[in-house]
């Protein structure tokens, strides 16, 4: 009677041993799927960095309370007229409402970094807010 006990003790605990070691070997598969954007590398790609950066770029000089286009009532249609006045801003004579934040994106020249910046920022807009390409 003994020796049936123990038996089961040992399969019991040789149950959990395998179940704790299957769980900790899968835990770090299930890991990264807690909203993390990519592969746990910490690489992010060319479009998750430009998505960013152009993010970052709308929210700290396009659209907040000191910027040309105030954050309340920002939004899809907002989001539309800026898009367009991206490819109109730097047209000379243009004056949709949109194009002085624009503008104001390339004060100093319209060299390299003006054009990457549009090229973000239109990046940006396109994928939040789910707009075709101007």
């Amino acid at each position: 009677q003994l020796g049936k006990a123990s038996m089961t003790s040992t399969k019991c605990s040789l149950s959990l041993s395998i179940l704790l070691a299957a769980s900790l070997w899968l835990a770090p598969l299930s890991a990264g799927a807690s909203g993390s954007f990519g592969p746990g590398s910490g690489v992010m790609s060319n479009a998750s960095a430009n998505y960013a950066r152009g993010k970052a770029i709308v929210f700290r000089e396009l659209v907040c309370g000191t910027c040309p286009i105030q954050k309340s009532g920002f939004g899809r249609e907002r989001a539309k007229g800026l898009l367009e006045s991206l490819a109109s801003a730097l047209q000379p004579g243009s004056a949709a409402p949109e194009d002085a934040a624009v503008k104001s994106l390339c004060q100093g020249g319209q060299g390299g970094s003006c054009a990457a910046k549009l090229k973000q920022v239109r990046y940006y807009l396109q994928r939040r807010y789910r707009l075709a390409g101007s």
